[in-house]
């Protein structure tokens, strides 16, 4: 049995309709596609990682667990070291290729992402992953009416800090960051399930197509389509996501 406390950053995600789903073959195809789309993504960190040691830092690998129809994802940081925007890179650019790679299996998926302390136990028998960050992300995830990931309070304040202070070393605004690094996370008024928007940082997955239209179309037409296959009350999410596609800001 191995115990440890790390520090990182965390995403909760949960993949929308499982729950839904009334034969074990549906779930046997979702857990296929799963490890398919697993397999995709770890390929997109090693090239990550490759990126990150050419710029002499370390990304250790994220700890995956799942659960029924969610899934939580740990990005280690390397003890000892103060957090920078490397660590928020990684994790954001890793999330937007696995939204993305995900609508095109069929897969959507809702999630938030956190920061900080968690524990992390594994055994022979038994993967376990605790902590206040998980506990936030799992909270804040089933907010939106849509599929994407958004900030958490904690995530949103320590990603501002980090902007802070490179805006103070730049001599520049924090805005100025906040809109360089749209490509990244981005401010978006998130259409809620009790009604409303409230804006939130949010995963630019978007990002990843915007100058791919025909990759761009191919999202939109999946999309669309679901919305039109699914059960009317929760046609607004897909439509929802819809928007969010057409109407991003690249960079």
């Amino acid at each position: 049995m191995t115990i440890e406390i790390k520090n990182g950053v965390v995403v909760f995600l949960d993949a929308l309709g499982i729950s839904d789903y009334e034969t074990t073959a549906q779930y046997l195809d979702f857990i296929c596609e799963l490890k398919k789309l697993k397999i995709k993504t770890d390929y997109v960190w090693k090239k990550w990682q490759i990126q990150f040691k050419n710029e002499k830092i370390l990304l250790p690998k994220p700890d995956i667990v799942t659960f029924q129809d969610s899934i939580i994802i740990c990005f280690p940081e390397p003890k000892d070291k103060e957090r920078t925007l490397h660590y928020f890179f990684a994790a954001g650019q890793w999330l937007t290729q696995v939204v993305c790679l995900a609508i095109e299996k069929r897969i959507f998926l809702r999630g938030s992402v956190s920061v900080g302390e968690y524990i992390f136990d594994t055994s022979s028998d038994n993967v376990s992953v605790m902590g206040k960050p998980i506990s936030e992300a799992h909270k804040c995830e089933k907010i939106a009416e849509w599929i994407g990931v958004i900030q958490t309070p904690t995530f949103k304040t320590q990603y501002e800090n980090v902007l802070e202070t490179l805006a103070t070393e730049q001599k520049r605004s924090k805005n100025d960051l906040i809109d360089e690094y749209r490509f990244l996370f981005s401010p978006y008024p998130v259409p809620l399930k009790k009604g409303g928007t409230h804006e939130y940082f949010v995963v630019s997955w978007p990002q990843l197509v915007y100058h791919h239209k025909e990759e761009l179309d191919k999202l939109a037409s999946i999309l669309l389509e679901t919305s039109r296959l699914v059960d009317p009350k929760h046609e607004p999410k897909y439509v929802n996501t819809l928007a969010f596609l057409k109407n991003f800001k690249g960079k």
